[in-house]
């Protein structure tokens, strides 16, 4: 079977070697089975850029999303990037790992997951949303004059059928990652 006939097939290790590395743990994910016939079945959820709250206080150790958002609260980016980004919240992605492993029957989970909330949006969607919920924080508003890329849609419907995940709606999502982000200090929330 053809598991992933949508999958990225452009990364490198010189160019996105992280999202090649997701790959190809997938595609070692897919062999495993198909040469080993296990009692078991496999379900890949492959979530977007992944936001939400934050469990650590070690930059070191914070996922690349978060640095992205992060980055704009801390005045590293002075102009809005032209990005289109898909997201999901954290706790929706582990409450669809969590659905898998107890959903049955197990043959309808034996595939991959697009675990997305939505369309994609851009940075200066992201940016306006942080700055609604936390409007201390002197974020950008100039977008980098450059065309934006084009828009990838991903289709979450699969999911939201048969693991009937309700995601966790956007601006919840950036407020609360702020929040987490404010509260184990990788960030000071700015005097009002």
């Amino acid at each position: 079977a053809d598991h992933g006939a949508d999958r990225n097939t452009k990364s490198t290790l010189e160019s996105s070697p992280y999202a090649l590395s997701k790959r190809m743990a997938e595609e070692a994910a897919w062999k495993f089975m198909e040469e080993n016939k296990p009692s078991f079945v496999l379900s890949v959820n492959n979530p977007s850029m992944i936001i939400g709250p934050v469990m650590s206080d070690d930059t070191s150790v914070v996922n690349t999303s978060s640095t992205m958002l992060l980055a704009y609260l801390k005045g590293d980016h002075p102009r809005i990037k032209s990005a289109y980004m898909s997201y999901v919240d954290v706790r929706d992605v582990a409450l669809a790992h969590v659905l898998a492993m107890h959903h049955e029957p197990a043959s309808e989970i034996a595939s991959r997951f697009i675990c997305t909330m939505g369309p994609p949006l851009t940075d200066q969607e992201l940016v306006a949303t942080a700055h609604e919920s936390f409007p201390q924080f002197a974020l950008p508003t100039e977008v980098v004059d450059q065309p934006l890329p084009l828009r990838a849609v991903f289709d979450n419907q699969r999911i939201r059928d048969v693991l009937k995940v309700n995601f966790i709606d956007f601006k919840t999502s950036v407020r609360d990652s702020i929040a987490s982000y404010i509260d184990k200090g990788l960030v000071s929330l700015p005097p009002a």
